[in-house]
């Protein structure tokens, strides 16, 4: 297969924790498709553009979030059903196995924080609740891969393949009918 592919991106000496890519919209578009990155040792959270180049990509970073407070130590971040960020900060507390922890500080307790963008719209039913998962037809399963809701998304897609052959005509059609990429891609992915 040749030669290993290069790193896309070089951070030096610091501790990379948790990584999500950021698929709602609750933090406006330019957002969608990106990349949170959690620097644990450097008090911060990176903003991840990919950027095609050639075969592989490049990427942009900013800070998207940081610290002076040394004992704010992000450590993972996950998105949401409604598309608000939650960040997981370990506090203080380690000592062992990090250079950056001298002494370990049990009053420094950490905390989950929610992130969302100021104004952003209210998302109605984001993880599909209301919807009457058992009875639908796999018609109605197979659009639900075209909601806005990642959540309802992925439960859809789930439920689909729980179902087994019985939703593979109706993959099958949406895929051909679908004018919308991401639909399609979706449906490849219910049936692969």
């Amino acid at each position: 297969t040749g030669y290993r592919l290069p790193a896309v991106s070089r951070w030096g000496q610091v501790a990379p924790a948790g990584l999500v890519r950021y698929r709602g919209a609750n933090l406006g578009a330019e957002f969608k498709d990106t990349l949170f990155a959690c620097h644990f040792n450097t008090n911060k959270v990176l903003h991840v553009q990919l950027v095609p180049s050639g075969a592989t990509f490049t990427t942009e970073e900013s800070d998207f979030l940081s610290s002076t407070n040394i004992d704010f130590r992000p450590a993972d971040i996950l998105e949401d059903a409604d598309g608000s960020l939650l960040l997981i900060d370990t506090g203080g507390w380690l000592s062992w196995g990090c250079p950056h922890s001298k002494t370990a500080k049990p009053e420094g307790k950490g905390a989950i924080y929610r992130i969302r963008r100021k104004g952003a719209p209210k998302v109605d039913d984001p993880r599909g609740l209301e919807i009457d998962w058992q009875n639908l037809e796999p018609i109605d399963l197979a659009n639900l891969l075209a909601s806005d809701r990642p959540a309802v998304r992925d439960r859809a897609r789930a439920t689909l393949i729980d179902r087994g052959k019985s939703s593979v005509p109706v993959l099958t059609v949406l895929f051909r009918k679908s004018r919308d990429p991401n639909v399609r891609q979706r449906c490849l992915w219910t049936l692969s």
